[in-house]
């Protein structure tokens, strides 16, 4: 009669410090037994509420590197975009300087 209740013992600690890969053996269908198979059921339980945990904790990481991904992806779009502006609107810039510079000139 103790032996099984030894066994449930044992296999309480594992889980309590964090193996939640332990289960009990069941030999008859007495008390202890119907004990030890709730007690396997529990860590079960536990174990898919776990892996769940894991797999939904997963998901907004996932989301969040593809976010920066984006953002960086949108930064460099943003950089050459406003590169390739810039470049046809220098010369026309110093163009205009140069034309009005020179107007500025003959009046003299």
């Amino acid at each position: 009669m103790l032996r099984p209740i030894f066994a449930l013992t044992q296999a309480t600690s594992k889980v309590k410090k964090g193996n939640r890969y332990v289960s009990v053996k069941q030999k008859d269908t007495d008390e202890p037994s119907v004990l030890n198979e709730s007690f396997n059921s529990m860590v079960g339980s536990i174990k898919d509420y776990t892996k769940k945990q894991n797999e939904l904790t997963k998901q907004p990481e996932a989301a969040n590197e593809d976010l920066r991904y984006k953002d960086q992806l949108k930064d460099e779009f943003i950089n050459v975009a406003a590169h390739e502006l810039r470049s046809p609107i220098q010369p026309i810039l110093g163009l205009s300087e140069i034309l009005r510079y020179g107007k500025k000139r003959r009046r003299e």
